[in-house]
């Protein structure tokens, strides 16, 4: 099997969740079928909403940094634990020989397979996440309509996104439920948890049944990417 790198600290309780839905999602009976794993946890790398939207410093240079550094502890696949990293995803890539699983493309596959029929999804993310575009464009080339939120409603959810990095969990999921409940009656059959802090609320939504969590797909494909040496 392969040894998993994991790209986090974006935030860094984000990148422990995606450990843990590998653990859970590896068909381990016995500790030496598990992945090998090494993570980069180090959250001293610049916001990446604020390099999108706002010119802020870019986030590049520390994100290849920690790709050399899972280099050097022997990683042979790499999945990175933020969603709106991806926004420099050609440029990661293209930084290493080892392949890179681009989270979007993990969340197609998922509603490829889906058994029921859906034609609009709405998208829970960063405004980074969303202005970048990725997710719109793997969208569009299963046929889906995408629908994103309001500016206001964009605008709470950034904050509900900060509350989750200062662990105010109950206080972020308020936020988050009524803004996905503003996606469904703009026509959103499911709804894309875009942000890798969200699945942490995924549990104190009334809107559960219908979310996609976009980490438990990077799990998923990293974990086939992995086992069957993809």
């Amino acid at each position: 099997m392969k040894r998993l790198g994991i790209l986090g600290g974006m935030g860094p309780e984000a990148a422990i969740d995606l450990q843990m839905k590998v653990l859970r999602l590896t068909p381990a009976k016995k500790d030496q079928e598990h992945l090998p794993v090494v993570v980069w946890n180090v959250p001293q790398i610049p916001d990446r909403t604020a390099a999108i939207i706002g010119g802020g410093e870019s986030p590049l240079v520390a994100m290849a940094q920690a790709i050399r550094g899972l280099e050097q502890m022997g990683a042979q696949q790499i999945v990175i634990a933020c969603n709106t990293a991806h926004h420099w995803y050609r440029e990661l890539q293209e930084s290493t020989a080892i392949p890179i699983i681009h989270i979007a493309d993990a969340v197609h596959a998922q509603l490829a397979q889906s058994e029921t029929p859906v034609r609009c999804v709405g998208l829970l993310a960063t405004h980074g996440t969303v202005q970048s575009g990725f997710y719109a464009d793997r969208l569009a080339a299963l046929g889906l309509r995408l629908v994103v939120p309001q500016a206001a409603s964009q605008q709470a959810l950034a904050a509900a996104i900060a509350f989750l990095k200062s662990g105010q969990h109950d206080a972020a999921a308020k936020i988050v439920d009524q803004v996905a409940q503003e996606l469904l009656a703009s026509g959103a059959q499911r709804l894309i948890l875009g942000c890798t802090e969200l699945p942490l609320v995924v549990d104190k939504l009334s809107t559960q049944h219908l979310c996609i969590d976009a980490t438990v797909a990077l799990a998923k494909a990293a974990v086939t990417a992995c086992l069957n040496n993809a």
